[in-house]
């Protein structure tokens, strides 16, 4: 009954519950081995996003909450540099984050890919990288697949292309006064319109 069910598209009455808890179970799953083996498939890309882009926060949850309460995201990523201030967060959207070199725990990559839309995002904090050597971060994305890299090893925020490839680094948020960030918005048709914001408005 049940493989013939399968086959024809109908669930017995007496199956119904424990096949769509066994459903829900596989999607999850399949969810957490692409995230685990560093590429995640994001199933929001068909709708317009928007994207806070945070790095080096270093403890300081203030900076973090006022960009929030700014941008009003779907999404953050945090690119290293004190990636344990997001458990102090109370963020109902999506969170990606990669660890620094120098930060403790495994659970979380140094790097990882998401697709939004037409994009393939890499995500690193940018151990020991330059920002001034654009062809070889380019050519690093490249090699990875990638059409976007998202690095936080710098607290200069830049933004450039190379190659087609572009380059975002969204600066430090640590210090309030000298804080900032990177916005992402991708529209439904895979449009990106991409900003440095200052925490703090001259």
């Amino acid at each position: 009954i049940f493989f013939k069910s399968i086959l024809f598209g109908i669930t017995p009455p007496f199956l119904a519950h424990s096949y769509k808890f066994v459903i829900s179970f596989l999607l999850h799953l399949s969810n957490w081995l692409l995230f685990a083996s560093g590429l995640y498939y994001n199933k929001d890309m068909e709708k317009s996003i928007k994207i806070l882009v945070i790095s080096n926060t270093k403890g300081n949850i203030g900076p973090i909450l006022t960009a929030l309460d700014k941008e009003h995201p779907d999404v953050i990523f945090h690119l290293g540099g004190g990636v344990r201030d997001l458990s102090e967060l109370n963020f109902r959207g999506k969170i990606y984050a990669v660890r620094s070199g120098g930060e403790f725990g495994k659970r979380l990559p140094t790097a990882t890919k998401i697709s939004f839309g037409s994009e393939m995002m890499l995500l690193s904090h940018g151990d020991g990288w330059s920002i001034k050597d654009k062809q070889k971060l380019a050519d690093f994305a490249a090699a990875q697949g990638a059409t976007l890299l998202l690095v936080g090893c710098d607290d200069e925020p830049t933004y450039f292309e190379q190659n087609g490839i572009k380059f975002i680094c969204p600066g430090s948020l640590h210090d309030r006064m000298t804080a900032t960030y990177a916005g992402i918005e991708m529209d439904e048709a895979g449009g990106l319109d991409i900003q440095h914001r200052k925490l703090i408005d001259a």
